[in-house]
């Protein structure tokens, strides 16, 4: 065949180099370049680039989907953590951020510089009739996102935006912006990722990294899924099966439910039908996983379109299941356990934790098989036992900062409700897993012993809010491929149209509940009640002034609405309502003093011994905000008015003022 007369060039090559150009730019000139161009680099830099270049040095994983999703769910983990390490020891936000971006630049060149020494980088070799479902619904996701401004802030998104903002403009480890004063104890390290991208472009939303982080792990999950699948032998179209199962798998009968309000209702038929879609995707969600622990429960999507870091914690943990079966071995397995290990520790500990779990019992089990003589369980155990430690050591500051001072965070109680969302959120899972299990698959003791500890855990712990849950979905995650196996052999074991009734009746369990949620999820504008709602002009333009116009260390005293203050101007609240206590952990007392601190400052009451002294030790500036929608502000805009009692106005509008205010002695 004729030379075209252009030189070969390797794609390992040219994707390396295109990462070195993309990051060296931003370096030297991100924070000068157009917001959609600094968007449009920043996100493959960041979100992709140092796993993919990191799994290319280091020849991880034998699937071409494992390496991909690896690439997407280690790289905050590179990127952040050095940020962060960064910033502690006293660089600014912007030189720590630069000097990332370069370390990526030089890593892609000296990867450019010596082609086949390593890996190729994802994707090529990956199997596109086995990806599509996750590239689709990762598409999907961010459709959703980015059409629908009424999602991101959706459920607890706004309070993520406001941890990006702390991270981004003030000290590490960040503060409590529900409780100013206290510390985050909630895991911060995919904020940490997003404030490192603002950090680069400051005229970025910061939706913009949050929702970036969501598509990427919407992606991720069903690509490590079908990793999990071709390890345990599965083809490229069974893999693709699994990838789709874990998105459609869930509370296969929830859509019962809402089929029995259309024939029984007061109101029945389309009307009840689109009736329930008007009231937004919470209600529905509430009624597709009723009797379970949890909404959540209902739809695997709903954890990609919560701005959360559950659901790359979520395909964190099914790679660790994809390391413990393929059959790596030496220096490779350890750094694969180890990077794993150490990314689902820093985005998202309850995750972490349970792998870190997992692999200590797999290295029991290894031990014992290595005593008996089996092939192989001696390195396995002895490359568990080097990754956690490594792991732990390496994300213990981390780790301390979110976890001291935790209080009453875990019970251990035995109730149906978890029972039920076993049988009715899992149960596909479950069927499926037995049927492939009842072929006798040896080897995949990693999947029985994570599926025992789930079980034990979901069955019999309580956490707040019943996150509980939580462990319900990593057993489902942990299910998807084998029960997709055990399915797909169910299904294709008959013939002719045996075969079409049973794809049928596995399409007519399955389909239902995700398009009713997904249309719900379509349908959404902030209807409910607890619901996000944007903020009136004056609210906005309030706080954008407030934001602009009040250093980073500024507290404020709202009972009205932390929620979009704290998200839109970057600031602590010293008290931000009944729904942030019930979360972290924090001491009572501390709660209880703020509460009532807060509540006299806006009601213009005096403030007792107790409170002053809370302020005095806080030692900052003090903002506290009067609505007219909450008649009992009312007086602190008469005080500030008048200039009495310490308060003082800084910004007063039709509907809300705010007011300076300082103790008097």
């Amino acid at each position: 065949m004729r030379s075209s007369g252009f030189p070969s060039v390797d794609p390992t090559r040219g994707v390396a180099i295109a990462w070195a150009a993309s990051a060296g730019l931003l370096a030297i000139a991100g924070d000068s370049l157009p917001v959609a161009m600094a968007g449009v680099l920043l996100i493959p830099v960041l979100a992709w680039a140092p796993g993919a270049l990191l799994v290319a040095t280091g020849r991880f994983f034998e699937s071409h989907s494992a390496r991909m999703a690896a690439a997407l769910a280690i790289s905050p983990l590179l990127t952040a953590l050095p940020w962060a390490a960064l910033r502690m020891i006293g660089l600014s936000s912007g030189a720590a951020a630069r000097i990332i971006l370069t370390l990526i630049a030089l890593t892609a060149i000296t990867i450019a510089a010596r082609p086949g020494r390593s890996e190729p980088l994802p994707p090529r070799g990956l199997q596109w009739s086995e990806a599509w479902p996750a590239l689709l619904w990762g598409a999907v996701v961010a459709a959703l996102l980015l059409a629908n401004p009424a999602l991101a802030p959706r459920s607890d998104g706004w309070f993520h935006a406001g941890v990006v903002l702390q991270v981004a403009e003030r000290s590490l480890p960040p503060e409590d912006p529900y409780f100013a004063g206290l510390p985050l104890l909630y895991f911060w390290g995919t904020h940490a990722w997003s404030a490192l991208m603002l950090s680069i472009a400051p005229s970025l939303s910061v939706w913009v990294p949050l929702i970036a982080a969501n598509v990427a792990a919407a992606a991720a999950l069903p690509l490590a899924v079908a990793a999990l699948a071709r390890a345990l032998g599965a083809s490229t179209t069974q893999a693709a099966f699994a990838s789709v199962l874990i998105l459609v798998g869930w509370s296969p009968l929830g859509w019962l439910q809402v089929a029995g309000r259309a024939i029984s209702g007061e109101v029945r038929g389309w009307a009840e039908l689109q009736r329930l879609i008007d009231a937004g995707v919470d209600p529905m969600l509430v009624m597709l996983a009723s009797g379970q622990l949890h909404a959540s429960m209902a739809f695997q999507g709903d954890k990609s379109l919560v701005l959360t870091p559950f659901a790359m914690g979520l395909a964190l943990f099914v790679l660790g299941l994809v390391v413990a079966i393929e059959p790596s071995r030496g220096a490779r397995r350890v750094a694969s356990f180890t990077v794993i290990a150490a990314a689902a520790l820093f985005t998202h500990t309850v995750v972490g934790y349970a792998l870190v779990l997992c692999m200590g019992a797999w290295a029991a089990w290894s031990l014992l098989g290595a005593l008996r003589g089996q092939p192989g369980a001696s390195e396995a155990c002895r490359a568990l036992l080097i990754a956690v430690p490594i792991a732990l050591l390496l994300l213990a500051p981390y780790l301390a900062s979110i976890t001291a001072g935790k209080q009453s965070q875990l019970a251990f109680a035995l109730d149906g409700v978890s029972l039920r969302t076993l049988g009715l959120g899992t149960g596909v899972f479950l069927a499926g897993a037995v049927l492939w299990w009842s072929r006798s698959r040896p080897g995949t003791h990693p999947i029985l012993i994570a599926v025992s500890l789930f079980l034990a855990l979901g069955l019999t712990t309580r956490l707040s809010e019943n996150n509980q849950s939580k462990f319900f979905s990593l057993l489902a995650v942990t299910l998807a491929a084998p029960a997709a196996l055990g399915l797909h052999a169910w299904a294709t074991a008959a013939t002719g149209r045996a075969r079409l009734a049973r794809a049928a009746l596995l399409g007519g369990l399955l389909l239902p509940t995700p398009a009713l949620a997904m249309w719900a999820f379509a349908a959404e504008h902030g209807q409910a009640a607890g619901s996000w709602h944007v903020p009136s002009a004056e609210a906005k333009d309030t706080f954008e002034w407030a934001r602009a116009n009040t250093g980073p260390t500024t507290l404020f005293a709202d009972v009205g609405g932390a929620r979009e203050l704290f998200t839109i101007t970057g600031r602590s609240v010293l008290w931000g309502g009944p729904d942030g206590e019930r979360d972290w952990g924090h001491a009572p007392h501390a709660l209880e003093l703020r509460r009532r601190t807060v509540r006299a400052l806006c009601a213009g009451e005096p403030l007792d011994a107790e409170s002053i002294d809370l302020l005095a030790t806080l030692a900052r500036p003090v903002v506290v905000v009067s609505r007219r929608s909450h008649p009992q502000t009312a007086r602190v805009r008469e005080l500030a008015t008048a200039g009495q009692s310490g308060y003082r106005v800084l910004r007063e509008g039709p509907e809300l003022m705010l007011a300076s205010f300082e103790v008097l002695r």
